[in-house]
């Protein structure tokens, strides 16, 4: 008796559990629907209020967009839905809601440490330069650095030897800083220029040939004479000079 009992109640309870899931089920189905019904709704500027059967009227604001009653005044909304940003042009980007149609802008902000001023959020990038190539020669639009100074070859502000450099040989080349040959233009031009050696010294910068090459007496690269020779079978063993009588 006390198991059909038992039976009967898990039979019972089933029943209920069963009802309870099919209830929630179409709860969800309702509440789904309802939603759906408001952002299907979103392209028109008027529906019908779902409360008292009046007026809705479309409104769009910077954050979301949604529909008033004028007769009872029930309301909703829902947050505006973005695409990605879209260049419009030199200044500015936009972005648009795909529910309501809702268009964002947006001024461009532009890294200037790209080869040209490119947009960090849409992605334009700005090669029509304007503004004064001098003295600063930035674009007033993007602020990008855009201007090769011109160098006046007559007017050596600095110039020395490079030294040290992780990828060029010390006694490869110099640094010669010029001003620029615009009038009024405090810019500088740096150019980086091999040695001209005579007899082992640089002419431009003093640099004194340090890793001789030889041959028959001769540096082929700076063009010092070796002359403290050391011979063996008439040939010098440093700079292979060889000694005719």
């Amino acid at each position: 008796m006390k198991r059909k009992f038992q039976m009967r109640t898990l039979k019972r309870n089933n029943k209920i559990t069963t009802l309870l899931v099919a209830l929630a089920i179409l709860i969800l189905g309702i509440m789904i629907a309802y939603v759906c019904s408001k952002r299907s709704a979103m392209a028109a500027d008027i529906i019908q209020c779902s409360s008292c059967g009046g007026t809705m009227s479309l409104f769009r604001s910077a954050t979301e967009h949604g529909y008033t009653c004028s007769d009872c005044g029930y309301s909703f909304s829902d947050p505006h839905t973005f695409g990605y940003w879209t260049s419009t042009g030199t200044n500015q980007h936009s972005k648009t809601c795909s529910a309501c149609g809702y268009t964002k802008t947006g001024t461009h902000t532009y890294d200037v440490t790209a080869e040209n001023g490119t947009c960090t959020d849409c992605g334009y990038e700005h090669t029509d330069h304007t503004g004064e190539k001098h003295p600063e020669g930035k674009c007033e639009v993007c602020g990008k650095q855009y201007v090769t100074h011109t160098a006046n070859e007559e007017n050596v502000i600095e110039v020395h030897p490079v030294i040290g450099h992780p990828t060029i040989e010390d006694d490869y080349v110099h640094e010669i800083t010029y001003s620029c040959s615009v009038q009024g233009c405090d810019g500088e031009v740096i150019y980086w220029q091999t040695h001209s050696y005579s007899s082992g010294t640089c002419k431009v910068c003093g640099w004194q040939h340090q890793n001789h090459t030889y041959s028959n007496g001769t540096c082929t690269t700076c063009g010092l004479a070796h002359t403290d020779h050391t011979y063996e079978n008439g040939t010098c063993t440093v700079c292979e000079y060889a000694h005719t009588a």
